[in-house]
């Protein structure tokens, strides 16, 4: 059974529409990318998705359930762990807090409180070190430990290299590398860094005005320079 199913879905800020029928399928353990330029529906996919977004016509599906009408808060527990574009990282609480508040019991390999410092060990020496006083790239690395302590079956990440230093965009490069791996977790990763989606992901969407105009595998993502010149920039 597939982990998400998308089916036409509409989605609009106010009186703009900004998904337009859009259709997609993510199964157990793959990572998508969704590509394309600015402002062509990449984040509200992700905001629709998370329940943040309303949708005005269409259908999300999580493991066959239909969660349309769902919170944010009924996603979650469900299992969509999400890292914001913005991190959204709470200035007045801790690290710790933030990885405790929202956590949910998982199976066997869970995503423990331990388990979370040992993957990212920045985080364990600045336990008590509140969000507002955490570099970017610990931010970063805060939000995504975050959406793991929920323990999802489908993560989503939304443009996680976006503002960091190089020298941290590869240290989040190697964290998604590692979590593909290890964690068996989907994955919808929304992302500018060419270089960090095509490495990690399964098979490719390319948007366009709230639309699919590409869906594929990496390999065929690579054979349609057209597609790369139109909507992406490059070559």
């Amino acid at each position: 059974m597939s982990v998400l199913e998308l089916e036409a879905i509409h989605a609009a800020y106010g009186e703009t529409p900004v998904l337009e029928g859009l259709s997609l399928t993510v199964e157990p353990g793959m990572v998508l990318a969704i590509l394309g330029r600015n402002g062509m529906g990449k984040t509200t996919t992700v905001r629709a998705i998370a329940g943040l977004l309303p949708v005005r016509r269409g259908v999300v599906r999580l493991h066959g359930r239909d969660v349309t009408g769902h919170s944010p808060q009924r996603r979650a527990r469900a299992g969509i762990g999400l890292v914001p574009e913005t991190r959204q990282v709470f200035p007045s609480c801790t690290v710790r807090e933030h990885l405790t508040m929202a956590a949910r019991r998982g199976s066997d390999g869970a995503w423990t409180l331990e388990r979370l410092y040992d993957s990212f060990p920045v985080l364990r020496t600045r336990a008590r070190a509140h969000g507002g006083e955490l570099s970017g790239g610990e931010q970063q690395m805060l939000a995504i430990a975050r959406a793991l302590s929920t323990n999802p079956d489908l993560l989503l990440l939304d443009e996680p290299t976006e503002g960091l230093a190089p020298a941290i965009v590869d240290d989040i490069i190697g964290m998604v590398h590692r979590l593909k791996s290890e964690s068996g977790n989907a994955m919808i990763v929304v992302e500018q860094n060419l270089r960090l989606a095509l490495s990690i992901a399964d098979r490719v969407v390319v948007m366009s005005k709230g639309r699919i105009v590409f869906e594929g595998t990496v390999a065929q993502f690579d054979a349609e320079p057209e597609i790369r010149r139109r909507h992406i920039g490059v070559g």
